[in-house]
């Protein structure tokens, strides 16, 4: 989790998206990304071997940092499980709501190599141990941002 240089992976636009990067940041690109988001989660987990991986969509842009620090303390009062998943959620009725960003235990991550690159990620909980989740209030955590109508109803959410 704790990485002197974060890493972005990229698809299309890695030459705009690396020039746009603040400096520190490491961005590399996923050669094969029209075949699968799994397959950007793979680069990361080969370009940081035996590290928890911290996995944040670009498609999910207003997380607040208390967020990130929340999980990031849950994760380690639980040990920092090697094989661990954990996901906020947006409790709602009664029922629980998962988002992003999500937490890969380093030995959960590996796992990945088996995967092919276009199985979704969420297929990867079926071999998490544990699989946990930590409420949240923040409703940024569920945002999809898909299509134009999606950005102009993320830009008029009040900050």
């Amino acid at each position: 989790l704790e990485d002197p240089r974060p890493l972005v992976v990229t698809g299309a636009d890695h030459d705009a998206i690396a020039r746009a990067a603040p400096s520190g940041v490491e961005v590399c690109l996923n050669g094969g990304w029209s075949a699968g988001r799994t397959g950007s989660v793979q680069r990361a987990a080969a370009l940081r071997p035996g590290r928890d991986l911290c996995l944040v969509p670009v498609d999910v842009p207003l997380v607040p940092a208390l967020v990130f620090a929340a999980l990031r303390a849950e994760w380690e009062e639980k040990g920092l499980p090697e094989r661990g998943w954990l996901a906020p959620f947006i409790l709602e009725a009664d029922a629980r709501r998962f988002g992003h960003p999500v937490i890969v235990g380093r030995e959960l991550a590996a796992v990945l190599k088996a995967f092919p690159p276009q199985r979704p990620l969420h297929a990867l909980r079926a071999h998490a141990c544990p699989l946990l989740g930590l409420a949240v209030r923040s409703a940024s955590v569920l945002d999809d941002l898909d299509t134009p109508a999606d950005l102009l109803r993320l830009r008029a959410r009040p900050t």
